[in-house]
């Protein structure tokens, strides 16, 4: 029995500032799954065929890293290869054979479409906001393998879809001490959050722009520094494992 290819590759053109450019649109045929690094021998024999290599490339779409660092080296003879960063909706330069542009360049991309919704999870510390929106994710990609669902952790505290795919439960807590960034803590850690939580805001927005439902991930405290990623969220689930929490969260989502 042959095993469907887990990934399709096409070519669409996208709108950016320098005009329409050749885009290479990675779509995971199975989202709910994870895809295996055996699939990378096959790899360059599923690039299409009408894909320009006298032209750039900007490749798009969620996929892990390593998928990207491969189409890179598939795409190799292209002119110049960007990456679409969703977070500031612009295409990183990464391999560049031409003067005009040169590797960490941005290129900003034009999108002309309704804004997606945007959830805000809150709620009071280790009450499982991670764990549902993880949850969540999948059962919307269940309902609909073609929904754009995108999880965005407006947060420090180190954990990512990652640490909930591991099967290794100690590693994953272990990495995800290690990855916490407590800002909060710093001796400008005022002004930090303050910066911080307005890029996140940012990203919202640009995201939106992007994906059909963001799932936003606010961590356990209610902060007015929070502020501007509420103006960026549309909706607001509360998960809340004390039940006096529950109004603060409400009236911040609310806006009070």
């Amino acid at each position: 029995m042959t095993l469907e290819f887990p990934l399709q590759l096409d070519v669409i053109q996208l709108q950016t500032e320098l005009g329409i450019c050749q885009t290479l649109a990675i779509t995971l045929t199975e989202p709910r799954e994870l895809i295996k690094t055996t699939i990378l021998s096959d790899l360059k024999s599923k690039i299409p065929q009408d894909l320009d290599f006298n032209q750039g490339v900007i490749l798009y779409g969620m996929s892990p890293i390593w998928l990207y660092g491969c189409l890179v080296e598939c795409c190799g003879n292209a002119p110049w290869i960007a990456c679409y960063d969703v977070r500031s909706q612009k295409a990183v330069v990464v391999k560049s054979n031409i003067q005009t542009l040169a590797v960490g360049d941005t290129i900003s991309i034009i999108f002309n479409r309704t804004p997606g919704i945007a959830i805000l999870i809150g709620g009071p510390p280790d009450s499982g906001k991670s764990v549902f929106s993880y949850a969540l994710r999948r059962s919307l990609l269940e309902k609909d393998k073609n929904l754009k669902v995108f999880i965005h952790r407006a947060n420090w505290d180190g954990e990512g879809n990652w640490a909930l795919e591991m099967s290794d439960r100690d590693t994953a807590t272990q990495l995800k001490e290690v990855n916490t960034r407590r800002i909060h803590l710093l001796e400008n850690g005022e002004k930090l959050m303050k910066s911080y939580f307005a890029f996140h805001g940012g990203a919202i927005e640009n995201i939106r722009n992007v994906m059909d439902i963001v799932l936003v991930d606010v961590g356990g405290k209610v902060q007015p520094e929070k502020f501007p990623i509420l103006e960026q969220c549309s909706h607001y689930i509360i998960i809340s494992r004390c039940q006096e929490e529950v109004g603060k969260w409400h009236d911040f989502c609310r806006g009070n």
